[in-house]
């Protein structure tokens, strides 16, 4: 197996950490999640290769990854009484039926949305 030196993300991996970091932190428990399930896969491969070291370096490094993950859940649950929810366009009315009361696509007032 090849291992990448460069991800194909424009901006390289500067921007990706940066974008990865401006996630809602759901998204990014999400994101961190698949990232600790892929280096327990990598640990367990090593592993049965023999490649003790590097296995528990990789161990390491998942289990890390997964108490970031679980912290990153611990910050979705104390920021999300705090969020805003965004409109879901597809689960609404078309763009042409607007609230009488506001004008408004996207409302609290009518039942209908």
């Amino acid at each position: 197996m090849d291992h990448a030196t460069t991800v194909n993300y424009e901006g390289g991996l500067k921007q990706l950490a940066e974008d990865l970091g401006n996630l809602r932190y759901d998204a990014l428990e999400d994101f961190l999640q698949h990232l600790q399930e892929k280096l327990w896969a990598d640990y367990q491969k090593d592993k049965d290769r023999g490649n003790v070291k590097l296995a528990a370096a990789l161990k390491e490094c998942a289990i890390h990854v997964e108490v970031a993950q679980e912290m990153a859940g611990k910050a979705w649950k104390i920021s999300k009484p705090h969020m805003k929810p965004k409109p879901n366009p597809e689960a609404h009315a078309p763009l042409n039926d607007v609230c009488e009361k506001c004008g408004r696509v996207y409302c609290d007032h009518e039942e209908k949305y």
